[in-house]
């Protein structure tokens, strides 16, 4: 038989086998096809899956950076306000000297010269209205260097945070104590900035708090106020701020945010964006402080933080200042305490009141923390949504990058 002869009887066998099997050779062939997609599609979703577990692995530990990054932060800023707080007490003490005038009241106790009495109620007015002076500038001034630290520092903390992702992507081996800005570029940011606020930006802050002392005072003297009412105390420090935070003097060259919150004005030096730096870093890193310091987020964040100083400190002076003692059981003795009575006070007590609360919110304990007093204060800041909301965005690091 010749080979084309062997050929075709072998095709004709196949046909007939693939026509007599036909259903099964289709069902099988149906079969490895779908196996084929099916496994296909098992692995491609295998990969999918693997991958979705890599990104949210990889997302989890960022989120998780991130956190620490933001609680160092945090921490970092409030040891940051800590550390400020014997600086701004001693500018107070230079720009507002009532050491020599309390001296002299002392001193003149026990004269009967002619016209001491006139001398006296004098020497009342002024201490009056330098206690109150300090004490509204002082809740400015501590609210206003607060928000400036807490913005300031969480945009280094992002710095911090982008430069330790990009050693890691890079695969470098760096301390965490590495930092983006050297020694050198730290010092000329904080000499742009917190000389200003601590120099220049205090001394208009308190001639300004003058101004609307003796505007809103000038019917309180020591003579005349034997007994004040809390509420009467409450309401002119509202008159006064209201007087500090609308007549602030204004100049053509200020921004829209400036001329909407004359307070600014004490926070940002008038050549913030021209000052020469040196550093592009330090550049970088101003410019966005003074573009977020006069954003919506920073004057509603200063609204609350200046609302939530004020009440703090009101609440100090009503307790430990306007509550009267509690009266004693008839049968134990003892301080009977049923509701709170609330006293007047006179003016005078008003006056030295102020000096003891301004020096509490001012004062650090031995470790260099903050006191009782300005502690809650600056952890009350810290809690508020327009503050965190402002930190959020000086961070500007999302959750997912």
């Amino acid at each position: 038989m010749s080979m084309w002869a062997t050929l075709e009887d072998y095709g004709r066998r196949t046909y007939r086998f693939v026509r007599r099997h036909r259903t099964p050779i289709l069902l099988g062939t149906v079969a490895v096809g779908v196996g084929a997609v099916v496994y296909f599609r098992a692995s491609q979703f295998l990969d999918e899956v693997n991958e979705l577990r890599d990104e949210m692995e990889t997302s989890l530990r960022l989120r998780r950076k991130r956190a620490r990054q933001l609680e160092r932060t945090k921490f970092e800023s409030r040891r940051a306000v800590e550390s400020f707080l014997p600086s701004l007490k001693a500018r107070f003490a230079v720009l507002i000297d009532t050491n020599g005038v309390i001296h002299q009241l002392k001193a003149s106790r026990e004269q009967k010269s002619p016209g001491y009495k006139q001398k006296r109620l004098e020497m009342w007015e002024e201490l009056k209205t330098s206690s109150f002076v300090r004490y509204v500038a002082m809740l400015y001034a501590l609210s206003m260097l607060n928000l400036l630290l807490l913005l300031q520092m969480h945009v280094l903390g992002r710095q911090t945070f982008l430069a330790e992702l990009r050693r890691q992507r890079d695969g470098q081996e760096a301390p965490d104590e590495e930092e983006p800005m050297d020694v050198t570029d730290r010092h000329r940011l904080l000499s742009v900035t917190y000389e200003y606020l601590l120099g220049d930006g205090l001394r208009g802050l308190v001639d300004a708090c003058r101004d609307a002392v003796e505007q809103c005072l000038k019917d309180w003297t020591v003579a005349t106020k034997k007994q004040v009412p809390f509420e009467d105390l409450k309401a002119v420090l509202t008159e006064i701020r209201a007087h500090v935070e609308t007549t602030a003097p204004q100049h053509s060259s200020d921004s829209t945010a400036i001329q909407s919150s004359p307070l600014l004005r004490f926070l940002i030096r008038p050549d913030a964006r021209t000052a020469d730096m040196q550093s592009s870093c330090v550049r970088v890193c101003l410019q966005e402080t003074w573009d977020l310091a006069q954003s919506p987020l920073f004057l509603a964040a200063m609204k609350d933080a200046l609302a939530k100083a004020f009440d703090v400190a009101l609440s100090a002076m009503q307790q430990l200042h306007f509550l009267a003692d509690a009266p004693p059981d008839q049968q134990s003795g003892q301080p009977q305490i049923t509701e709170a009575i609330f006293v007047q006070q006179p003016l005078a007590q008003i006056i030295t009141a102020f000096q003891k609360e301004t020096t509490k919110f001012l004062g650090t304990l031995p470790d260099g923390q903050a006191s009782a007093t300005s502690a809650l204060y600056i952890d009350e800041i810290s809690n508020l949504d327009t503050v965190n909301a402002l930190c959020a965005a000086a961070f500007g690091v999302d959750e997912a990058t």
